[in-house]
C-alpha cells in the first residue's frame, strides 16, 4: 500500500476513465454484533458467532437480531462485518479501495493488516491496495459502539439543547437521526451505509477531476482542473462540452503525476432553469486526453449552466436564477428509508417525480440529516430542481481543535468536490439553527460564530463553489438570528405558536428555509399503516406515536392543528375527535391544508418581500399523522394538493387583505408570454352567483399580476365581508385562469381559487349535485371531470388503488374540476367516489356512457 495516494470521491461519481474497472463489493457480507469492547482485531474472532447475512450497502437496523434488544440499543453494540472476494485480473496503473459512508468509529482490515480507522460518517475513504490484493482476500470493518463515547466524560458546551438527548454528539462526526425522540424513530445510523467499491486503473490513473460551470452574458463556461498519473506523457488535452470543444494545459507534476487545466466558453448553449421557469438543459462534457490514436476520453457527465446571486438589500433574502427573481417554494427533504440511509434509483425517481409535479422548485437537506447520494443530486439536476443544501450540523455547541476542524473541513471538501458540477445546488448553509440555539440560550452575540462555520466552510465553498451563495446558519442575520425580517428564517408564527393568518404579513418573512410545522393526518391508506386501531383512534397511542412533539413541552402539533381547526372550522376539537374520529380526520386534513395555502399565497402575492419558503418536512420518517407532505410510503397528503394548487408556474390564488377587500394574484412564471382569460364570481352557498366578470389578460413571461376584486367587479361587492353593512351578499370568492400559449395547438392550462369561510363546510347539504365521470386513457389512467350545483368544499377523492392528479378541491357551478387517476400498480377495476366535505353523502365516480355501455 503506497504513500500519498489521494483519489476523490468525485472521480467515482462522476468521471468514466477508459479502462477503469469498478467492482461494487455488494455480496456476501455477513456481519456479528458483540459487546463493546469484546473483540478489538479479527483475529479475535476465529470462534464467535453466529454471524448473519448483511446488506452493503446498508445499516444494522437492516439486519438486526431482535435477541439482541430494541433496535435503539444498536448503539451500544460492536458491530463486525466480514466479506471474501476475488481479487482482480491483470496489471493496473491504480488500484484503491472507496468507502463512502462508514457509521461511525469504524476500523478497517484487508487481510489481516489495518487499512484505515475513521471517526466521520461523512467523510469518504479512498486507500491504495497496489500489492495488497491476492488471489482471495477478506474484508473486515469495525463499527465502534457509539454509546460509549456519547457518554464519557467531556467538557460540555455553553448552551444546551433538547433536539438531541445525546449532547455529546457535538464531538461525534455522526447524524442526529435515530437521536431525536419528538419525531425520528430511535434508529441509531451504524454500519457501511454507502457503497464499498474496489477501483482499478490501467495507463490512466484518475486521482482529482473538478469541472465547474456558470453562465454570463449569455454563454457557458466551464472551468476544469485534473490531475492523473500516466506512465506515458499526456501531449496535449482538449475538453468538450456538447458539440463545442477547446484546448486545455498540461503540466508535467513530480511521481508521474499530470495536472490538466483550463477553460471553455461554450457559445450558442442555453441555461438551465428551475423548471418553474424554463427547462433543466444540460450538456454532455468529456476530457480528450493525448493525441491521435493515443487520445483517451473521459467522461464527465452532464453540466449544466446557470448564473446565482442573492438579493441582500434591507435584508431581502431572493435568489436570481440567470438574472431572474425566482420565488423559491418547496420543502424539507426526509430520507426515503430510515433504515438503509439509501434508496433506489426508482424510489428516488418517484418522489422527485411528486416533487416537481406539485411545482416544488426547491429542496432543504437540512442539518439533522444526512448528504444525499449521488443520484439524489443528479435527478435533481435533471428535473430543474433546486436544493438548499447544509452541511451537517445543527444546534450543538461544537468544538473548536484543530483536530476536529481538520476532520469537518475534509467532510465539507469532500461533499463539494463529489456535487461540484451540479446546477442544481442553489445555497450552502453552515448548519441548522446553531446561532438561533445560542441566542435563545441567552449567549452573548460575539459567540455566536463559530470558526467553522464563519471562517473555514466559507472559504471552501468561495475555493470550491463560487457560483453559490453561503449563509452561516439557518436561520441567521436578524437582530436574532431567529427574528423572520432578514436573511433566511424558521417561521412558525403560523404553526406552533398559534399564531393568526395576521402574523404572516406582520413577521415580514425574508425566506422561510422552515416553516408550517403541523400534523398532518394522511389518508385513510395512510392510516392504515399504523394498525386498525390507530386507524380509527386519533386518541390511540399508536396513531399519537406518529404525531411529532417538541421534547420537554406539554403538546403536540396534533393540538397545534387542532387549534388551528377550532378557528377555521368553529367547531370544538376534543369533542369531535371522540365522538366523530372519522369526521376528526376529514376536517383535520383540510385545515392544515387551508391553512398552509394560505400563507403560502401571502407570501407570493405580488409585492410581497418574501423569497421562497420551505415546508418541514416532505415526508413522514414514519407512519402516521407526521409533518410531512407524503406519509411514510410517500403518498400525498391533502396539503400536498392544497401546496400544488398555489406553487403552481401558472396559477390564481386570493388573498384576503382586510379592509381593501380580496385581490386577485395571476402568475406566469413560464419563459413564454401567455393569454389568461380570468373568470371571478361570487357565489351563495347553495351556487347562486351574484357577480360574475370576465377579463381576458396579456401576460409576459415571467410575470405577474394583481388587482382587487372591487375595481374588476365597478362595484363595492364587500368582497372580504370586512365591512359587514348588512347581510353578507356572498359567501364564495371564485377564480378561475385558463392560460392559453400565443403560438401552438397546446392546451390550456387552467387555474382555480377559492376564497370561502371554510365554517360553511359544518352544514352538511344533500342539494349539492355533484358529478364526476371517468373517461378511460390509453396509459392505464382514467381522466375524471367533476362538477356541481352548488359550492362543494375541500373534496376528496377516494380511488383505492389509483393516486389523483387533484384532491381536496372546490367545486362550483361554472367551475368544473378535471383530474386524472393514475394507477399505483397494475391498473384495476375502478371503484371511486368524492366526498365533498359539506356533503350528507358521496358521489360516485362513473365510467362515461359509451365506455360504460361497452
Amino acid at each position: 500500500m503506497s504513500d500519498g495516494f489521494a483519489l476523490t470521491p468525485r472521480s467515482q461519481a462522476v468521471a468514466r476513465v477508459p479502462g477503469e474497472q469498478v467492482r461494487a463489493l455488494r455480496e456476501g457480507w455477513e456481519l456479528l454484533s458483540l459487546p463493546a469492547g469484546r473483540a478489538s482485531a479479527p483475529a479475535e474472532l476465529a470462534d464467535a458467532g453466529p454471524w448473519r447475512a448483511a446488506p452493503v450497502p446498508g445499516t444494522v437496523a437492516q439486519a438486526w437480531d431482535p435477541a439482541l434488544g430494541a433496535l435503539s440499543e444498536a448503539d451500544t453494540y460492536d458491530h463486525w462485518y466480514r466479506c471474501r472476494f476475488a481479487g482482480p485480473a491483470g496489471e493496473f496503473t491504480l488500484q484503491a479501495l472507496c468507502f463512502e459512508g462508514l457509521a461511525t468509529v469504524a476500523d478497517v482490515w484487508l487481510n489481516g493488516a489495518l487499512l484505515l480507522h475513521s471517526e466521520s460518517m461523512f467523510l469518504p475513504q479512498a486507500v491504495c491496495v497496489d500489492g495488497a490484493l491476492g488471489e482471495e482476500n477478506e474484508l473486515w470493518i469495525r463499527f465502534h459502539a457509539l454509546r460509549p463515547w456519547l457518554e464519557a466524560r467531556r467538557p460540555r458546551g455553553r448552551w444546551p439543547t433538547r433536539l438531541v438527548p445525546h449532547k455529546h454528539l457535538r464531538f461525534v462526526r455522526t447524524t442526529f437521526l435515530g437521536y431525536m425522540p419528538g419525531w425520528c424513530p430511535s434508529v441509531p445510523a451504524v454500519g457501511p451505509w454507502r457503497a464499498i467499491r474496489w477501483v482499478g486503473q490501467r495507463g490512466l490513473g484518475l486521482e482529482r477531476v473538478r469541472l465547474l460551470a456558470g453562465w454570463s452574458e449569455g454563454r457557458g463556461r466551464v472551468e476544469v482542473e485534473l490531475v492523473c498519473r500516466s506512465a506515458a506523457p499526456l501531449g496535449a488535452a482538449r475538453v468538450r462540452v456538447g458539440e463545442v470543444e477547446g484546448p486545455l494545459a498540461v503540466v508535467a507534476e513530480p511521481d508521474g503525476r499530470w495536472r490538466v487545466s483550463g477553460s471553455l466558453v461554450v457559445e450558442g448553449a442555453e441555461p438551465w432553469w428551475p423548471h418553474t421557469h424554463g427547462a433543466p438543459r444540460r450538456y454532455a462534457a468529456a476530457l480528450v486526453l493525448g493525441e491521435g490514436d493515443a487520445a483517451r476520453s473521459v467522461e464527465l457527465g452532464q453540466v449544466g449552466f446557470r448564473a446565482l446571486e442573492r438579493e441582500r438589500e434591507g435584508g431581502a433574502f431572493t435568489l436570481r436564477v440567470n438574472g431572474e427573481p425566482v420565488f423559491c417554494r418547496g420543502a424539507c427533504w426526509t430520507p426515503l428509508r430510515l433504515d438503509a440511509l439509501h434508496a433506489s434509483e426508482a424510489d428516488y425517481a418517484a418522489t422527485l417525480g411528486l416533487v416537481r409535479d406539485a411545482g416544488i422548485n426547491m429542496l432543504r437537506v437540512s442539518g439533522v440529516m444526512t448528504y444525499e447520494s449521488d443520484v439524489f443530486y443528479r435527478l435533481c439536476d435533471e428535473l430543474g430542481i433546486l436544493v438548499w443544501q447544509d452541511f451537517m450540523f445543527a444546534n450543538l455547541d461544537y468544538p473548536t481543535d484543530d483536530a476536529f476542524r481538520a476532520s469537518c473541513r475534509g467532510e465539507v471538501a469532500a461533499w463539494l468536490e463529489r456535487t461540484g458540477q451540479r446546477a442544481c445546488v442553489a445555497v450552502l448553509c453552515g448548519n441548522s439553527e446553531v446561532q438561533q440555539q445560542a441566542a435563545m440560550m441567552g449567549v452573548p452575540r460575539e459567540q455566536w460564530a463559530h470558526p467553522l462555520f464563519d471562517e473555514d466552510f466559507p472559504e471552501l465553498c468561495a475555493r470550491l463553489r463560487p457560483d453559490v451563495p453561503y449563509v452561516p446558519s439557518s436561520p441567521c442575520e436578524g437582530a436574532m438570528p431567529f427574528h423572520c425580517d432578514a436573511g433566511p428564517a424558521h417561521y412558525f408564527g403560523v404553526g406552533a405558536y398559534l399564531r393568526g393568518y395576521e402574523d404572516a404579513w406582520l413577521a415580514g418573512v425574508r425566506f422561510a428555509s422552515e416553516c408550517l410545522g403541523f400534523s398532518n393526518v394522511p389518508e385513510p391508506e395512510g392510516l392504515a399503516l399504523l394498525g386498525d386501531a390507530g386507524a380509527a383512534a386519533p386518541h390511540h397511542p399508536d396513531f399519537k406515536a406518529g404525531v411529532p412533539r417538541d421534547p420537554g413541552t406539554g403538546w403536540d402539533f396534533a393540538d397545534v392543528t387542532d387549534r388551528y381547526l377550532e378557528r377555521v372550522f368553529e367547531v370544538e376539537a376534543a369533542p369531535l375527535r371522540y365522538r366523530d374520529p372519522q369526521r376528526y380526520f376529514a376536517l383535520s386534513r383540510a385545515t392544515s391544508a387551508e391553512v398552509m395555502a394560505t400563507v403560502q399565497g401571502i407570501w407570493r402575492r405580488a409585492g410581497s418581500p418574501c423569497g421562497g419558503s420551505l415546508i418541514w418536512l416532505l415526508r413522514d420518517p414514519r407512519p402516521g399523522a407526521g409533518w410531512g407532505l407524503l406519509d411514510s410510503a410517500g403518498e400525498p397528503k391533502a396539503p400536498y394538493y392544497a401546496l400544488k394548487r398555489a406553487w403552481a408556474p401558472r396559477a390564481v390564488w386570493l388573498v384576503d387583505e382586510g379592509l381593501n377587500g380580496v385581490s386577485v394574484q395571476v402568475c406566469n412564471e413560464a419563459p413564454r408570454p401567455a393569454r389568461a382569460e380570468l373568470t371571478l364570481a361570487l357565489l351563495r352557498p347553495d351556487g347562486a352567483t351574484v357577480a360574475r366578470v370576465e377579463r381576458t389578460l396579456e401576460l409576459e413571461p415571467r410575470a405577474q399580476w394583481a388587482q382587487r376584486v372591487e375595481a374588476l367587479l365597478g362595484a363595492f361587492a364587500d368582497s372580504s365581508d370586512a365591512y359587514r353593512f348588512g347581510p353578507r351578499a356572498h359567501a364564495v370568492v371564485a377564480a378561475q385562469v385558463a392560460f392559453h400559449e400565443l403560438e401552438g395547438a397546446a392546451p390550456a392550462e387552467v387555474s382555480r381559487a377559492f376564497l370561502a369561510p371554510p365554517a360553511l363546510a359544518n352544514a352538511l347539504r344533500s342539494d349539492l349535485g355533484v358529478r364526476a365521470e371517468a373517461r378511460p386513457l390509453p396509459d392505464g389512467a382514467y381522466l375524471v371531470t367533476a362538477s356541481a350545483e352548488g359550492v362543494a368544499h375541500a373534496v376528496a377523492v377516494r380511488a383505492k388503488g389509483y393516486r389523483p392528479s387533484d384532491n381536496y378541491f372546490h367545486l362550483a357551478p361554472g367551475f368544473p374540476v378535471s383530474f386524472r387517476l393514475d394507477p399505483l400498480g397494475a391498473p384495476r377495476t375502478l371503484r371511486a367516489k368524492l366526498e365533498p366535505l359539506n356533503a350528507s353523502a358521496a358521489a360516485p365516480i362513473r365510467l362515461c356512457a359509451e365506455e360504460a355501455d361497452a
